[in-house]
């Protein structure tokens, strides 16, 4: 099961800055003790929707359900997400499988007319993107 936080349509945020959303996703991070993937739900316009932890790991990686993924896109009706997830090794630099995990997360919403905005890694209070900002 994923935890989730969710935001009244009136009170949404808009995520259209990449350091804003870094700063944001980062603090979500602050007090884990394990390796965790979140997930940003945002609507059309780049407006919050809700936010949710879909998976959590050990100290060195976190196994994603993909189909756990699409259902929660499908089921909030978002138009775009934001992928994060921890590092604990006080290094931001992305592995293979990140970059993979991305690749096979943006292809899949793909298929459902979803844009992945992002994938950002946390590493305390730091942030790397891996699309590099490129969609803000």
């Amino acid at each position: 099961m994923y935890t989730s936080r969710v935001f009244e349509p009136n009170k949404r945020v808009s995520f259209k800055d990449y350091n804003k959303v870094g700063r944001f996703v980062a603090d979500c991070f602050k007090f884990d003790k394990t390796e965790r993937f979140m997930v940003v739900l945002l609507d059309a316009k780049d407006k919050l929707i809700n936010t949710c932890t879909l998976a959590e790991g050990d100290f060195d990686g976190v196994n994603v359900n993909m189909m756990r993924l699409l259902q929660l896109v499908v089921l909030k009706q978002a138009a775009k997400i934001i992928i994060a997830h921890n590092h604990f090794e006080k290094d931001l630099c992305e592995s293979v499988n990140d970059m993979l995990l991305t690749n096979t997360i943006e292809d899949a919403l793909k298929s459902l007319g979803v844009q992945l905005k992002e994938h950002y890694i946390v590493c305390d209070k730091d942030y790397i993107g891996l699309k590099q900002g490129k969609n803000f």
